[in-house]
This record gives C-alpha cells, structure tokens and sequence, in this order.
C-alpha cells in the first residue's frame, strides 16, 4: 500500500495516515500507540518522518512531501520484495535440505507406512580394482 504524494504535515489524521504509520512500522520505525490508535500524524510521527529523510538523504521537514512519499514507498517495496523473496527461499530450502522429511506426497506408500528411511543401492565402484 503506497503513501499518497499529497503533502502530509502535523496533525493531520485518517484512513492515508493509518496506511502512512504501516508503511513507517514495516520500515522498522517505533509509533506512538495513540497516535497510531488514533491515525493521527502527531509529534512521534513527525519525529520518525524527520528521521527518515536525514537517513534518506532529504531535506529533515518533517512534511512528508512528495519526494519524502517516494522515498518511503520506494523503501517500502524493496522491505517486500526482500521479504518474499526470504520467504521463497526458506521454501525452496524446506524442500531440497536433506536430512528434513520428504515433503508430502514425495516418499513412496511402503517408506511412509512402515517409517523406514530410503536407503540408496550399494553401486559397485567402477575404479575400484577389485571384484
């Protein structure tokens, strides 16, 4: 859910200010809990915006401008795509870890009913210079 562009200053409250506090928590910025029980852009809020644009490299207003909107936005979706692709990954991993148990439906009936672990052929090495 992206941040409006329109310019969002102190005091202002609603539903894009609820949508504006998710973005900033999913960034990993603390809120004021009454602010955000609230949707109210308060002080905290205003503090957190402030922080942002100086590690962000804007102008520290505390108005969340259109720049500012951007920015957060922009940071935002990278969090997401970071987070599914995480996400992604620890699934590809669950199934080609060994050592885990087969995934559903990928072990034979006879090794799930009698709780057996699949052991594979004994190959006769073929540098080997025995029989």
């Amino acid at each position: 859910m992206n941040v409006q562009s329109s310019v969002v200053r102190l005091n202002a409250q609603g539903e894009h200010i609820a949508r504006f506090h998710d973005q900033l928590r999913k960034l990993g910025y603390g809120l004021d809990a009454a602010e955000s029980a609230m949707s109210l852009f308060g002080n905290r809020t205003r503090q957190r915006v402030i922080e942002f644009q100086t590690k962000s490299n804007l102008p520290p207003t505390g108005i969340v401008d259109e720049r500012t909107a951007a920015a957060i936005n922009f940071a935002a979706d990278q969090v997401r795509d970071e987070q599914a692709m995480s996400t992604e990954l620890r699934q590809k991993d669950e199934i080609s870890s060994p050592g885990r148990p087969w995934p559903s439906g990928a072990a034979d009936e006879r090794s799930r009913s009698d709780n057996s672990t699949h052991e594979w052929p004994r190959v006769r090495d073929p540098w080997s210079l025995g029989g």
